[in-house]
């Protein structure tokens, strides 16, 4: 049975799809490793358990009673959900979430956006971790793909926004990439709007879609905090020359010929961020050359951001997929129209000289992304590439290897005196397991402890027990008990 070129391009982009989900449900399934999840939560366990949402540091003795504004129901359903099954609950959400994103920027109607979301899983993989942000990858998607769909002349239900981002602005403080967002749609409008033969329909997108997004930009001050949720926002970025400098996923990409090499590895899945890089660049080119601006404008905002902030390489990898996707289709498209060989001979002669050899490449560009994403996941479910690249986390559910479970089931148990001292990485995971009983000295929330804390507190970890220094802090907090990660490998 011969197919239709509408339809081979229905199910090549269908088997694109169904390869990308299935690669990103392997690579969401995982044990359950995030330094942030434990303190968020303890907020939730909090707010069940007083009905209550805190503005204030209510997990720690070194900082307690400061302000604290977060948005709170990301804990809630944390909390909720390992109420219900454990750390295992928590593994099939990261798995579930990762799934959702993919299917989100897969859903766009080209083959192109279907194919990079392929490449595309590792960075949304690396995203979709057991905190927070979790949510902000998943929205950020439904946002991206939904803009860009009212873009494309599709019908979309752009009063969803304002919905999502009631939800968004109290699950994440990542509600601001929804607004980077929206503001991004109105600049390629706008490019649009520029050139006389795209105004008119510029101008009819920009006013379906503005009265939405003013909606949803109001709708970010639903929320306990009303419009102080900026200013935790704004502390936040007071902070980010501090993450930048001692936190790994804020810091910046680092080219050099190990760089190279990693890109350059078939089976490194973090290879697939500079796949995406070097995807955004041809497509800016492709843009440039079909004067389509905005796009180019926003992919490289996004390029730059990914480059500065490793933390942004997953929602740059959605952007690609969105915009790069459709940009390359309709160059493809267009390249079809005016190929010279349609006004050499007959469509119909050369539709029956070419069919055999379109449909042998067809079914081998399906192979070659089949065998791809086989041997990504063969490494997964294997566990070789999370031993490998020395991951703290493992294929399946339940909890990582690394977390101290019969450490603090031992403090528990023999009752050891507070106040309870541990290293960075531990103290959300401490503030979770151990409180209320135990109070924590220093967890993965810059803001309540402040600058001074977290120098002295790394200054701590790198001294002896029986260091002046921390004779000094001993007496001065009242420090009994102390608890260090020690394994660096999965036993």
């Amino acid at each position: 049975m011969k197919l239709s070129g509408t339809k081979t391009t229905d199910w090549v982009r269908y088997s694109f799809v169904a390869i990308a989900i299935l690669y990103a449900f392997f690579a969401g399934l995982r044990t359950v490793a995030d330094f942030d999840l434990g303190w968020q939560i303890a907020t939730g366990r909090y707010i069940l358990q007083h009905h209550s949402i805190p503005s204030i540091e209510v997990f720690s003795y070194t900082a307690h009673g400061n302000p604290w504004i977060y948005p709170p129901f990301s804990g809630v359903i944390f909390s909720a959900l390992f109420l219900a099954g454990g750390f295992a609950a928590l593994s099939w959400l990261i798995a579930m979430a990762c799934v959702g994103t993919v299917a989100l920027i897969a859903r766009q109607k080209n083959c192109f956006a279907a194919a990079l979301a392929i490449i595309a899983v590792p960075p949304i993989a690396f995203r979709t971790v057991p905190r927070a942000e979790l949510f902000t990858t998943v929205l950020f998607a439904a946002f991206a793909s939904l803009l860009w769909s009212h873009y494309e002349g599709e019908r979309e239900r752009l009063w969803l926004l304002p919905l999502l981002m009631v939800a968004w602005v109290n699950l994440h403080t990542g509600f601001v990439a929804g607004l980077a967002c929206m503001g991004a749609y109105i600049v390629v409008d706008l490019c649009d709007a520029v050139f006389a033969s795209r105004r008119a329909a510029s101008i009819a997108r920009l006013r379906d879609a503005v009265p939405w997004l003013v909606v949803s930009v109001v709708a970010t001050l639903v929320n306990p905090w009303g419009w102080r949720i900026y200013q935790a926002i704004s502390r936040q970025n007071e902070m980010s020359q501090l993450h930048t400098e001692f936190i790994g996923e804020w810091s910046g990409v680092h080219f050099s010929w190990a760089s190279w090499a990693q890109a350059l590895s078939f089976r490194d899945p973090a290879s697939a961020d500079w796949w995406m890089l070097a995807t955004a660049l041809i497509v800016v080119v492709v843009a440039l050359l079909r004067k389509e601006i905005g796009s180019v404008i926003v992919l490289s905002v996004g390029a730059y951001a990914a480059v500065t902030h490793i933390r942004f390489q997953g929602d740059f990898a959605i952007l690609v997929c969105v915009i790069g996707g459709s940009v390359l289709s309709r160059a493809w498209r267009s390249q079809k129209d005016i190929s010279p060989s349609a006004e050499a001979a007959s469509a119909a002669k050369i539709a029956v000289q070419r069919a055999p050899m379109h449909g042998i490449a067809t079914w081998g560009l399906v192979a070659i992304f089949i065998v791809f994403a086989g041997v990504r996941v063969a490494d997964l479910i294997t566990d070789r590439y999370y031993l490998w690249s020395a991951q703290i986390t493992l294929f399946g559910t339940g909890p990582s290897w690394w977390f101290p479970e019969q450490a603090i089931a031992f403090v528990k148990d023999e009752h050891l005196p507070a106040n309870l001292f541990g290293d960075y990485n531990l103290g959300g995971y401490l503030t979770w397991r151990a409180g209320p009983e135990y109070l924590d000295y220093f967890d993965g929330r810059f803001i309540p402890f402040g600058r001074d804390l977290f120098i002295r507190h790394s200054t701590l970890v790198s001294l002896p027990l029986d260091s002046p220094e921390w004779g000094s802090e001993s007496s001065l907090r009242n420090i009994q008990t102390t608890i260090f990660s020690m394994a660096l490998h999965p036993r």
